[in-house]
């Protein structure tokens, strides 16, 4: 449904914010520690998201090659 709508700058749909797309255990998945304010999101498709809490603004994209 949202296939392509992420990318640096872009923003995450609200429904992608929720709890069950962020990412608490970065650290098993190798993330660096999100800054203040921000959290990781995956996507469908594996990639993880670095997205500005307060905005939904994609700050940072890793491709998940697992």
């Amino acid at each position: 449904m949202h296939e392509g709508w992420y990318h640096r700058g872009g923003y995450v749909p609200v429904e992608y914010r929720d709890r069950r797309y962020v990412v608490e255990d970065w650290r098993t998945y190798h993330l660096a520690p999100p800054p203040p304010e921000h959290q990781w999101v995956r996507s469908d498709t594996g990639e993880f998201l670095l997205v500005a809490a307060a905005t939904g603004i994609i700050t940072d994209i890793i491709i998940n090659s697992h």
